[in-house]
C-alpha cells in the first residue's frame, strides 16, 4: 500500500531532529502512520491528509506537546514537523509495543487475559483517563480503537491523543465513534466533554468484561435494519429518554463490573474502578 510518505524520506521536526521514514503502518479517517527513526529509536509519525491539517489542528497539537502527557500510558504528541499551512504536516509520538493488542483482539480470542489482568487493565485505564481530566481535557473518542492493553500484564496505552482539548472548549471536528458517543451528542444537545466521555468509558469498560454493548437487548432484537436512523434512535433518543447520561454512566459500569464479579471470589479487585465513574 503506497503511502503520501516514500520509504527512505527524511524530515525535519521543529525542534530540529531528522526522522527517517520507513514503512506505512496504517491509515484513517484524519491520516497515515508511518514507522520512522531518529538517533538508532523507532517512532510513530501521524502525517495528515492535505485537507485534515488545519490551522486548529497544529494549535492543539502545539498546546499538547507544551503541556506533556498525562503519564506514560499515553502515546502523546512529543515533536511535530511543519513547514507552513496549507501543507501536510504531522507529529511524532512514541511506537506502540507489538505485544499490546486492542479490545476487539480480545473480543475475537486473538488475546486471551486472565480476568485479573482485565481489572489490572480496566483500573489503569480508568486511572489514565481521570489523570487526562484532571489537566483540564475531555479526549472527545473514547472506543475500541484507541486503547491497547497487555494481556500479559494489563498495563494499557492510550493513542489517538491528537484530539485531545480544553474540556467544554469546541475546537476539533472529532465527536466521537458510533455506539461509543453519549446520547445528547447523538441528538445534538451537547458537545464532546468530561462528563460525554465518562460514558464513552463506561460502555467501553462493559464491553471488556461483557463483550457486549449495554443497549443492545430486545430493543436492538427487534430492529430489522441498523442504518443510520435505527442507530440513532437504539443509541441516541430510546438511551436518552430512560435516564440521564450520569445515571445511564453509573448503572452500565456498575453491571458490568457486578456481573463479572459474580463469576469471581474477590469482587473488591473489580469494583475499586467504579470510584471514577462516580467521582
Amino acid at each position: 500500500m503506497d503511502g503520501q510518505l516514500k520509504a527512505g524520506t527524511f524530515l525535519t521536526s521543529e525542534s530540529s531532529n531528522k526522522y527517517k521514514v520507513n514503512a506505512l503502518l496504517g491509515a484513517g479517517g484524519q491520516g497515515e502512520v508511518y514507522d520512522v527513526e531518529c538517533g538508532g529509536k523507532h517512532y510513530a509519525l501521524k502525517w495528515y491528509f492535505k485537507h485534515m491539517a488545519t490551522k486548529s489542528q497544529k494549535e492543539i497539537l502545539d498546546n499538547l506537546i507544551t503541556r506533556g502527557a498525562p503519564d506514560d500510558s499515553f502515546l502523546w504528541p512529543q515533536d511535530l514537523i511543519f513547514k507552513g499551512y496549507g501543507e501536510s504536516f504531522g507529529y511524532i509520538m512514541p511506537l506502540r509495543p507489538k505485544n499490546f493488542k486492542s479490545i476487539v483482539d480480545m473480543m475475537k480470542r486473538r488475546a486471551e487475559p486472565s480476568f485479573r489482568t482485565l481489572c489490572k487493565a480496566a483500573y489503569n485505564l480508568t486511572n489514565g483517563y481521570q489523570k487526562l481530566h484532571t489537566m483540564g481535557y475531555s479526549y472527545r473518542d473514547i472506543s475500541f480503537g484507541n486503547m491497547f492493553f497487555d494481556p500479559d500484564t494489563g498495563d494499557v496505552l492510550i493513542c489517538d491523543n491528537d484530539n485531545v482539548s480544553a474540556n467544554g472548549i469546541d475546537n476539533s471536528s472529532v465527536y466521537g465513534t458510533p455506539r461509543f458517543m453519549a446520547p445528547e451528542i447523538i441528538m445534538g444537545q451537547a458537545k464532546p466533554s468530561r462528563n460525554t466521555d465518562l460514558y464513552s468509558l463506561a460502555v467501553l469498560l462493559f464491553y471488556m468484561f461483557m463483550m457486549g454493548h449495554p443497549l443492545e437487548g430486545k430493543l436492538e432484537a427487534e430492529i430489522k435494519c441498523m442504518d443510520i436512523h435505527a442507530m440513532n434512535k437504539l443509541y441516541g433518543i430510546a438511551a436518552r429518554t430512560r435516564a440521564s447520561t450520569d445515571r445511564l454512566c453509573w448503572t452500565i459500569m456498575t453491571c458490568a463490573f457486578a456481573a463479572a464479579a459474580l463469576r469471581q471470589s474477590n469482587p473488591r479487585k473489580v469494583l475499586v474502578s467504579t470510584a471514577f465513574c462516580g467521582s
